[in-house]
């Protein structure tokens, strides 16, 4: 089966603070994979499909700004397996900072290189009889 998706997605796995438009309150969320035009996250809360956050890009070791931020739309939204109480939400990235987007990018890209390299190595060699 083919994947619908428009852009690559980063594999990424980063605690993040998002802005809810409708309440203003700060939801903690773990940011799971990003791509050129949005991201997955999970969360607590269950965000209304349609509904805007808006994603400090200061809380993003990559970020240039402590005042910019992106706004998404929640684009899905399902329970989150494996895991009680939390929701899988994607986001489509509605206002962005194409610079910004860019770094998120490599900044993940980056990541996921550090991650591959500290796993440890699996010797699949052949055994050395004597």
């Amino acid at each position: 089966m083919d994947d619908p998706r428009k852009h690559k997605r980063m594999p990424v796995n980063h605690s993040c603070h998002l802005r809810c438009e409708e309440n203003d309150t700060p939801v903690l969320a773990t940011v799971l994979d990003v791509s050129f035009g949005g991201m997955a996250i999970v969360a607590p809360v269950e965000l209304r499909i349609g509904s805007i956050v808006e994603i400090p890009h200061s809380e993003f070791p990559c970020a240039s700004s402590d005042r910019a931020a992106s706004k998404c739309r929640v684009i899905s939204a399902r329970p989150a397996r494996g895991t009680s109480g939390s929701n899988r939400m994607g986001l489509c990235f509605e206002t962005s900072d194409i610079d910004f987007v860019q770094s998120l990018l490599q900044w993940s890209q980056l990541q996921s290189l550090v991650q591959k390299r500290t796993q440890p190595r699996i010797d699949t060699s052949r055994p050395q009889w004597s």
